[in-house]
Formats: C-alpha cells, structure tokens, sequence
C-alpha cells in the first residue's frame, strides 16, 4: 500500500478521531471558560479551537519529523533542515498561541482561581500532546518501507511550506496573530 500525504495527514488520516476529541474537549473547556475572556461565547470558542489548532499542527508535524530522524539516521540532515524551516516560518503562530493560552490561563486565575486556571493550561497541553502521540504510533504501526516513503514525502513537503500553519491552517493562524 502506497501512502502520500493525502492520506497521512494528522488533520485528514486515521488519527483524525484525535483531532475530533480535541475539538470536543476545547469546545467544553471554551464553553466552562467563556467568561474569563469578557467577550461572547462564540468568539471565546472560535479563539480557542484556533488555538489548539496551531498548536496540535505545529507539535504533531515537529513529533513526526523527530520520529522520522530516530527511525532512518541517513534522513537526519534533511529533517533538520526541515524542522528549522517549520520553527522560522511557524514562530509567530506558536509563540502568538502560547502568549493566548497564557492570557486565558490568567483570566481564569482572576476570575475564578489559580486551581481552574493551572488545570486549564495542563489541559490543552495534555490534549495537544495525546494527540501527538497517537500520530507517531500511528506511523510507527506502518511496516518500515511505508514509514520511509511517509518520512521522505514529509521532509519534501515540509520544505515546500505544505506543513507550514499558514498553509495547513490559515484560518485558524490569522485568528490567532489577530488577536489582541
């Protein structure tokens, strides 16, 4: 079976349910925290799927590049080159979302307690992370000549701006750098 990234793609593949239950579980915690942003519901919700999004595309491609080093050595150079690019050209989204998270996390602090608003932060971080992990077992389950054609096609792609936020996520990565 011949994979391509049209069909290895954590926002499109089999992973996909991942990203589904983040959504879920940044829908429920925008809809608990709706007030500490002092604006209305939907755009709380909106802002805080945004930032997921980033943050979960941005990790999920770092984490699959970082397996594809540690898999195949020879591929290592390439996969540094690529993981510079996606850290230069995603640093204003990343950095934008964390400063966001971090706003939310005071908010919360503020308006209800310090308990609520480190819960918050472990929160999405958890999510982001358990969905990180399921895309590298994912890719980890592929025989080993279909992790290497994954590997080869992602270091491509990545160094062609596909993986970049801007690209994979536009909607989201302006909402954020919107944000005030």
């Amino acid at each position: 079976m011949r994979i391509n990234s049209a069909t290895f793609h954590p926002t499109r593949s089999g992973p996909a349910g991942h990203l589904l239950a983040l959504f879920f579980f940044i829908t429920g915690m925008s809809i608990a925290f709706a007030s500490t942003m002092q604006a209305d519901y939907l755009q709380t919700q909106r802002l805080t799927t945004a930032l997921g999004k980033v943050l979960l595309s941005h990790k999920s491609t770092q984490a699959l590049l970082a397996l594809c080093a540690q898999n195949f050595p020879h591929l290592s150079g390439s996969v540094d080159e690529a993981q510079q690019h996606l850290a230069q050209v995603n640093k204003p989204f990343v950095n934008k979302a964390h400063a966001i998270q971090q706003h939310l996390v005071h908010s919360i602090a503020e308006q209800q307690n310090k308990f609520d608003a480190e819960k918050f932060s472990l929160e999405v971080d958890m999510a982001v992370q358990n969905a990180v992990t399921q895309f590298r077992q994912t890719l980890a389950n592929y025989p080993r000549q279909e992790q290497h054609y994954v590997c080869n096609r992602l270091v491509l792609s990545v160094r062609a701006g596909e993986w970049d936020i801007r690209v994979r996520e536009p909607g989201a990565g302006q909402m954020i750098l919107d944000f005030e």
